[in-house]
C-alpha cells in the first residue's frame, strides 16, 4: 500500500476505505502481519462489520485460499457472525476443506447451515470435489438435506404446477 500523505492526516473515512481494500488483498494474499497492522488501524470502537466492509470482504478472500490463521485474526472483530456463512462459500468455492470445517465450528448454532446447503452443495459439484460434498451431506444428514432441498425447491415446483395448470 502506498499512500500520498501519512494516515493520520487523511480523512477518516477515506483512510478507512483505503485500508479495507488492502485489508482484503493482504488476505488474499496471505500476508498475517500486514493483516494484524491493518485491523489495527481500521477497527475502532464503533466498527460495524456488514457484508460491504473491509472484514468481510477480508474474511471471503482468506476462506477462498484457505489461509486459517488470517481467518483467526479477522473473525475476531465480527462479533455477530456475520461473515461465517458467505465465508463457508467462499472456502466450498475455492476448494479448501480445512476452511471449510474451521468455519463450521464457528457456526452457531449448526442447524443455521439449512439456509445454505444448497449453495454449498452447487459449489462442491461446481468444482467436483466429492470430498466436501460428502462432508456437507455428513454435517447436515440426509433427512435434514432433502428437507433444504425441497424447501429451495418448493416455490420451483409450485410455479410449475401453476403452468401446467
Amino acid at each position: 500500500m502506498v499512500a500520498r500523505r501519512p494516515l493520520e492526516e487523511m480523512d477518516t473515512f477515506y483512510r478507512q476505505a483505503q485500508l479495507s481494500v488492502e485489508l482484503a488483498n493482504a488476505a488474499q494474499r496471505g500476508n498475517t502481519e500486514l493483516v494484524r497492522w491493518l485491523l489495527g488501524n481500521i477497527v475502532s470502537e464503533r466498527f460495524t462489520v456488514d457484508s460491504r466492509s473491509g472484514i468481510f470482504k477480508a474474511v471471503e478472500a482468506a476462506a477462498t485460499k484457505g489461509h486459517l490463521r488470517i481467518l483467526e485474526q479477522v473473525f475476531v472483530h465480527d462479533k455477530r457472525g456475520v461473515c461465517i456463512k458467505p465465508a463457508m462459500l467462499a472456502a466450498a468455492r475455492g476448494n479448501k476443506l480445512d476452511a471449510l470445517k474451521w468455519l463450521h465450528k464457528r457456526l452457531v448454532p449448526p442447524a443455521n447451515l439449512s439456509d445454505c446447503v444448497g449453495l454449498l452443495l452447487e459449489a462442491a459439484a461446481g468444482n467436483r470435489n466429492t470430498e466436501i460434498a460428502s462432508w456437507i451431506v455428513e454435517i447436515i444428514g440426509a433427512d435434514s438435506l432433502r428437507l433444504s432441498v425441497a424447501m429451495q425447491l418448493g416455490p420451483i415446483v409450485q410455479f410449475q404446477e401453476a403452468i401446467l395448470k
